[in-house]
């Protein structure tokens, strides 16, 4: 199943998504975007602006890049991927601000890029991608493993305060910040 939410309203191109996810089994390769042929791979989480053109970040897992980050609409940049072990729990933290992507896997940041941009964001969908629940493919892009306590800052995180939130554990609430504007534990 995926969960589908209201948008949390952030500043544009500063936000910060952290969660903890355990793939069950390895996901598809992406389609287009940098990465090789195939399906789209299994979503994570998807804030889009659908087909309208507006900004939109996906972060995926597939058996060749682990957690991946694209772009879309964007010419689809697929520009941040880290692997993560299938059947074991992995914290990722994306961070943006007005210039830079940085990815953090167990609260270490193994990546940066140039920031996409978040400009008409329009809706959250968590497992799942493409913009809306009334789009036919929806269901070709879930994802298969478990999600936790996923979290959306409207402010980029700072680099302790994302090792704070893979050191407090799954379990662990949010940081003592008063930006959290989203949580699904």
């Amino acid at each position: 199943g995926y969960n589908s939410a209201s948008t949390p309203t952030f500043a544009k191109d500063s936000v910060t998504i952290s969660f903890w996810v355990k793939p069950k089994q390895d996901g598809r390769y992406a389609a287009g975007c940098g990465a090789s042929g195939g399906n789209n791979a299994s979503v994570i989480a998807y804030l889009g602006g659908g087909n309208s053109g507006g900004g939109s970040i996906e972060i995926a897992y597939n058996h060749s890049q682990g957690i991946y980050v694209n772009g879309w609409y964007q010419n689809c940049p697929t520009s941040l991927q880290e692997s993560v072990p299938v059947g074991s729990w992995t914290q990722v933290t994306l961070r943006q601000n007005s210039t830079t992507d940085a990815l953090f896997i167990n609260g270490v940041q193994t990546g940066t890029a140039n920031a996409f941009s978040t400009q008409n964001i329009a809706g959250l969908l968590i497992g799942s991608a493409l913009g809306s629940t009334g789009n036919g493919n929806l269901g070709d892009y879930n994802f298969t493993g478990e999600i936790a306590n996923f979290q959306i800052y409207n402010a980029p995180l700072t680099g302790s305060q994302i090792k704070q939130l893979y050191l407090q554990g799954i379990d662990y609430q949010q940081v003592a910040t008063s930006s959290l504007i989203g949580w699904w534990p």
